[in-house]
Formats: C-alpha cells, sequence, structure tokens
C-alpha cells in the first residue's frame, strides 16, 4: 500500500514552519527590491488610522481612554443639532424685535401729544432691543426728538435711553472681546492667508469694490 503524506497539525505545523528547510525557495521579491507603492488615499487613511490610536498629547492610550474619547465624540454629535435649533430661534428672536423696533419709530414720529407719548414709552420698556436693532432703526434719536417736542414725557424717556446706553456699550464691548479671542483670531487669519493667496481676477475685483466704496463714502 502506498502512504499518503499528512499535513502537520498543531504544534508540528508551527514546529515545521520555525525549522523551515533553508534549501527551500524563497517568496520572489519585488524587482530591485523596491517597496510597493502607496496611493495618496492610503496614505491619508494610514495617518488618520495613527491619529485616531494617539492621545491629544501625541502618546499611545490605553483602550479605556479611546473609549472614553468615543464616547464624548457620540455625544456631541447629539448636540450639534441642539445648538442649530437654538442658533435658529435667536435669529428668529431677533428679527422679531427689529420689526419691532422700526414700527415703534414709525409711531414715535407720527406721535401728536403727551399721554400718547407715555403710553408708547412704557411700550418701549418691554421692547428687547440689541446692538444691532439699535443701530439700524436709530431709534434712541427718534425718541429723544419725540421726547423734546412734548417735555413732560422727557424724564421718562431720559431714564430709557440712559438705560439703552448701558447694555449698548456692554453688548458692543463682549461682542469685541469675543471677536479678539484666540480662535477667531486664528479663523479671522486663516481666511486673510486664503484671500490673500485667491486668483488675480477675484483681487481685482475686490479691489474695485474697495475703490468704489471710498469714492462714494
Amino acid at each position: 500500500p502506498v502512504e499518503r503524506a499528512t499535513r502537520p497539525v498543531g504544534k508540528a505545523a508551527k514546529s515545521t514552519r520555525a525549522h523551515r528547510d533553508p534549501g527551500l525557495p524563497l517568496m520572489p521579491q519585488r524587482p530591485g527590491g523596491r517597496p510597493r507603492r502607496e496611493s495618496e488615499a492610503t496614505r491619508r487613511r494610514r495617518a488618520q488610522l495613527a491619529r485616531e490610536r494617539q492621545g491629544p498629547s501625541g502618546r499611545w492610550e490605553s483602550n479605556q481612554k479611546k473609549a472614553e474619547a468615543r464616547k464624548a465624540s457620540c455625544a456631541s454629535k447629539r448636540l450639534g443639532p441642539l445648538l442649530l435649533g437654538l442658533r435658529a430661534r435667536h435669529i428668529r428672536a431677533q428679527t422679531r424685535a427689529l420689526e419691532e423696533a422700526k414700527l415703534r419709530v414709525q409711531e414715535l414720529a407720527a406721535v401728536a401729544d403727551a399721554p400718547a407719548l407715555l403710553g408708547l414709552l412704557a411700550r418701549l420698556e418691554q421692547l428687547p432691543v440689541t446692538v444691532r436693532s439699535l443701530h439700524r432703526t436709530m431709534l434712541p434719536k427718534k425718541l429723544r426728538e419725540a421726547a423734546r417736542r412734548f417735555p413732560t414725557a422727557w424724564p421718562q424717556a431720559q431714564r430709557l435711553l440712559l438705560r439703552w446706553r448701558t447694555g449698548f456699550r456692554e453688548e458692543l464691548a463682549a461682542l469685541r472681546a469675543a471677536a479678539a479671542a484666540p480662535s477667531r483670531a486664528v479663523a479671522r487669519a486663516a481666511r486673510e492667508a486664503g484671500a490673500a493667496s485667491g486668483p488675480p481676477q477675484a483681487m481685482l475685483a475686490r479691489g474695485a469694490s474697495a475703490t468704489s466704496a471710498a469714492a462714494t463714502g
């Protein structure tokens, strides 16, 4: 009878691989020993995986820390729609306040007596105002002009004007502080660098618009 060759299994297989006959031919190498070429997408994916395996400090982190980071990332994804909804509601509230401020300006221009102005002042005290609404509607100027026509309403109008002025200055200071924050400064510098490196046609168009604005101003 002919004996069949059996494939070694278990420890015998490991021993066979570890003590391979040096006389057996090796796997053919690439011509010239050159490494395998990788596409740009493969390199980017490899770099992304390496960054995900490392922590913010560049050191390798444990599985527990990576799990905590993934959990925080999932939680932040749920916060995105919530923040967008809050921003949309804030914009709608500002738009309504601006429209109401424009309506109050028309009422101030048409006021005919002191009692009507006093009633309008009571409504103006409940009006939510912002830097944008005060600047676009010139509401303090219109109120000052109407109060000078009816001196009996001037003390109440003066108190309201003082409150508006204080709120205007506080909000303007907060906006300037937010604009000067390091993150905003970095983003603004990046935008300016991108605009400076744009196409010549866009730069010429911006220069022409700036020149025309200066001439008309």
